[in-house]
């Protein structure tokens, strides 16, 4: 590896500090002095990188591996850049470069696994992860990627365990309590504080649990986030429930003898596929939220078809950008005659329908105060159609009949490979075979609508 000089550290220190306008100056001028200086070449393409100036960034990163073909990093962000532009061969050809040439490297091997993971080879990507977890037994990353295809190939057993890595990985915020985490130990007689984490599918999801914490005798106090109290006000398994602004915590944590994050509790009840808690409509609307909006939707709808529609999740998500469509992208599903449909989109992607009126859709979202005015919405519903979102998550928990539309990068609970989901009975997977293409889902979605249109007809 060639020696920093004074200009090269110059260099690289305000590329570290952030200033990539005088570090992108000063590589250059080094590359005029000493255009051979492979280093340069891979810092410069790395910087390119940060900036998304793809074209760039490829074309130095390949004069760097050129003048060295041993500068491992160089092949590791070649690949990376290779990657993000949606070249995945090229880009598995660099990082299995990087890795031969560096194997020890954990990152190394953790990116090319991550590669072939979505090119579906999970063998591959499994050996790759415990590769890594064989040198470091302590890799977040390694663990918390393990799970997810363990999990998404059904090996709950195998998953779980490193399920619980999902804390310690890159950006990830853990409570912290003084009152120890349960374990599985006997729970007769003691009080046990479950507290939401993650989004609000994730609790609409995993609050089926509760039942189970509670059949071991204990006291359940459950913590939920804001905004989630009321529909969850009439589920089983709990003996107080509060949210996360009242700080219910903070004021009792004498009373408690342990914590458990809410998606721990799967792993401890040792779930497989063929031992989920499986309840049909272990969340139900509350009777009078059911009954108003039975009225309205009547009002609206008269006898025709009725049909919940969600399309995008929140833009905070960090995989929104794939999970969620555009309100134009279900054209095909809107164009249908005789069902009327009703948006129960919330958020900045509601106001989509204005640039996109279609007769038969009615947008509910100015008069769904909180969840359970969605939940008194779609009890009243024949149908719900959403991305993968936490609608699609109220409507199977409440056994409604639910058609998810998936990414080609979809979240891990949904498995692979399946249209149906072992979690929720009413529930239908669509899935896109190419990521970015709704257009095939959208039509499949149609189809399905229209035959089930036609055998409901008397």
């Amino acid at each position: 590896m060639i020696v920093a000089t004074d200009r090269l550290q110059s260099a690289l220190n305000a590329h570290l500090a952030g200033d990539l306008r005088k570090a992108e100056s000063l590589y250059q001028k080094l590359l005029q002095s000493q255009p051979g200086n492979a280093r340069v070449c891979y810092l410069l393409g790395s910087l390119y990188a940060q900036r998304r100036q793809t074209n760039l960034a490829v074309a130095m990163l390949r004069r760097a591996v050129a003048l060295d073909p041993l500068l491992a990093e160089a092949h590791n962000n070649l690949g990376r850049t290779l990657e993000d532009a949606g070249d995945k061969d090229a880009a598995q050809d660099s990082y299995a470069r990087a890795f031969t040439l560096a194997p020890g490297n954990p990152d190394f091997a953790c990116n090319l696994a991550a590669l072939r993971e979505t090119l579906g080879d999970h063998e591959m990507a499994l050996g790759l992860y415990d590769h890594v977890l064989s040198q470091t037994p302590d890799h977040a990353d390694a663990h918390w990627n393990r799970a997810l295809i363990r999990l998404r190939g059904g090996d709950f057993a195998g998953g779980w365990p490193d399920f619980e890595w999902r804390f310690a990985a890159p950006g990830a915020r853990r409570r912290e309590f003084s009152t120890p985490q349960w374990r599985g130990e006997p729970l007769a007689g003691k009080t046990i504080f479950v507290h939401a984490e993650q989004g609000y599918g994730d609790t609409f999801h995993f609050v089926r649990y509760l039942p189970w914490l509670k059949s071991q005798g204990a006291r359940v106090v459950f913590e939920c986030h804001d905004g989630m109290k009321s529909v969850l006000a009439g589920c089983d398994g709990f003996d107080l429930l509060t949210e996360w602004s009242e700080h219910w915590f903070d004021d009792h944590f004498e009373e408690l003898d342990c914590q458990i994050p809410l998606l721990s509790l799967p792993g401890i009840a040792q779930t497989e596929t063929n031992t989920i808690p499986a309840e049909i409509s272990y969340i139900k609307a509350d009777a009078s939220k059911e009954q108003y909006w039975g009225e309205r939707l009547t009002e609206i709808a008269g006898g025709a078809i009725r049909v919940g529609v969600v399309w995008a999740g929140s833009p905070n998500q960090k995989n929104d950008a794939n999970r969620s469509c555009r309100l134009t992208d279900l054209a095909p599903v809107l164009a249908m005659d005789g069902a009327q449909f009703f948006s129960l989109q919330r958020g900045p992607a509601a106001r989509q329908i204005a640039d996109c009126p279609h007769a038969n859709l009615w947008d509910l979202s100015q008069e769904l105060e909180d969840f359970a005015d969605t939940a008194g919405a779609i009890a009243n519903l024949d149908l719900v159609i959403s991305v993968c979102t936490s609608v699609a998550h109220l409507a199977g928990a409440m056994g409604k009949p639910v058609w998810t539309l998936l990414s080609e990068r979809a979240c891990w609970r949904w498995m692979r490979d399946r249209d149906d989901s072992p979690w929720y009975p009413t529930m239908r997977l669509l899935r896109q075979q190419i990521l970015g293409d709704w257009a095939p889902v959208a039509r499949r979605a149609a189809d399905l609508l229209a035959e089930a249109a036609a055998s409901a007809k008397p």
